[in-house]
């Protein structure tokens, strides 16, 4: 294909974009590396000040999902600013934020019992300008409320991520994707570790606006996310000791 061909299609997928009422990031919005994951993005940037929607089902998933938040908040932080991490109950263990590249000091954890609190506490963390992310983690939030969180992102440019775990089919909200992320077996031991891998997850994408779904399994090592190849050998699990006696 000629490069006068190449401008052409790239111009009417821009014009294309903004029919659909695509808006353009603004020229000091960070760009986040997410390798394959790009693909699935207008122009190949993650959305960055939108609200990201994460549906877990388990706690595994919801570990899972914790994990996989955490390298896109480590990549937001990266380019300044804190982070305010919001649940009823802490799950995250602050330490292990550094195998994502997060320094635990630089977020603010927020335990709120009350579900209507929590969502009171995380608009107003989303209207600061001064924070790069915010993690929420709620399973009880409504269309309604979900557009106060944009609204307020619109205003502050804050990149907010809402981890709802429910076992129940939860309604679709206001938000730019909405993501499932599931555990994957890991493929690449740490150096140093035996029988520890790197953290591998199945992604789902199940929508994304003005973007492609997909599904993807990547895996987190040297600090960028890589496919997991088909051909790998997966990492051993451990062997059980048979009871005797």
């Amino acid at each position: 294909m000629s490069a006068v061909s190449n401008d052409t299609i790239q111009r009417l997928r821009q014009e294309l974009l903004l029919i659909e009422g695509y808006k353009a990031p603004e020229s000091d919005a960070p760009d986040i590396p997410i390798g394959p994951l790009a693909d699935a993005f207008p122009n190949r940037r993650f959305p960055t000040g939108k609200l990201h929607e994460f549906l877990a089902g388990t706690v595994q998933q919801a570990a899972a999902t914790g994990g996989f938040i955490s390298t896109l908040a480590g990549a937001l932080l990266g380019q300044g600013g804190e982070a305010i991490w919001i649940a009823k109950k802490r799950r995250v263990f602050p330490p292990g934020l550094g195998a994502f590249g997060i320094s635990a000091h630089r977020i603010i954890f927020c335990d709120i019992r009350n579900e209507k609190h929590l969502l009171w506490v995380t608009e107003e963390a989303l209207r600061c300008t001064g924070i790069s992310a915010v993690i929420a983690e709620t399973a009880d939030i409504g269309y309604t409320a979900s557009l106060r969180l944009q609204l307020a992102i619109d205003e502050s440019r804050v990149t907010g991520f809402l981890l709802r775990q429910s076992s129940t089919q939860l309604p679709p909200i206001a938000s730019a994707a909405r993501w499932r992320i599931s555990p994957a077996r890991s493929r690449s031991p740490i150096p140093g570790l035996i029988r520890v891998g790197c953290p591998c997850w199945t992604i789902e994408l199940e929508k994304v606006r003005n973007g492609r779904p997909g599904l993807w399994q990547l895996e987190w090592r040297a600090g960028r996310f890589q496919p997991i190849e088909p051909a790998t050998v997966a990492l051993p699990y451990p062997e059980r000791r048979r009871k005797t006696g």
